[in-house]
């Protein structure tokens, strides 16, 4: 909406209590591009572009314990559940300074709010007939585009996923937004003319 500023996400849920959970919210794999920052003197400028895919769009991953204690390497490569697994499936067009390059971009994420591992840790509550109950909470920030991403919820034991279960988080525009929106994609024509008149509005009025 109008005033949206980001909201808290609560997943719960119940598995076996002799095993270990791993809660991972992600978005769908997309292609980005960015310019490499090059120095001419005291001046830095845009110099080549690098394409980057074979990456979620967001990744959060909430675990009861530290994955190299509970899984095997090749299950997390497997379903891409670390940093490391994010890293060996990223794809760099140059592939040029590659460590470099995924470091910043870790760090961008990072300050975009929408990479996080283990930013807050997965809560387990007491064993009831061979089950118990997991929880975690989060904030979800407002920078995170629109889309529907996809919670997965893995149950681990003998360092393997042992079941998996996924839900859908669809976030989409509400209000005035999502008006604006659909007035500018299903009616361009009025979209630009009703935008025009707004800006010789505000043009007349700041005069």
């Amino acid at each position: 909406g109008l005033f949206y500023s980001g909201a808290r996400v609560h997943v719960e849920g119940v598995a076996p209590s002799n095993s270990m959970v791993v809660v991972v919210v992600r978005g769908g794999e997309r292609q980005e591009e960015f310019y490499r920052k090059v120095r001419v003197g005291p001046v830095w400028l845009s110099g080549e572009k690098v394409t980057i895919s074979g990456v979620p769009a967001l990744f959060y991953r909430f675990s009861s314990g530290p994955l190299r204690e509970f899984l095997h390497r090749e299950t997390i490569d497997r379903y891409q559940l670390d940093e490391a697994s994010i890293k060996s499936q990223m794809r760099i067009e140059p592939d040029e300074d590659r460590d470099q390059i995924v470091s910043s971009w870790l760090t961008l994420k990072a300050e975009e709010g929408t990479y996080t591992l283990n930013r807050l840790a997965l809560g387990r509550g007491a064993k009831r007939h061979d089950e118990a109950p997991f929880t975690v909470d989060f904030a979800w920030p407002r920078s995170v585009p629109t889309a529907v991403y996809q919670v997965t919820v893995y149950e681990c034991r003998d360092g393997l996923v042992e079941r998996s279960s996924t839900r859908s988080l669809p976030v989409v525009m509400v209000g005035f937004p999502a008006w604006l929106s659909s007035l500018a994609t299903d009616h361009a024509l009025l979209y630009g003319v009703a935008s025009a008149l707004a800006a010789i509005l505000v043009g007349l009025a700041i005069n």
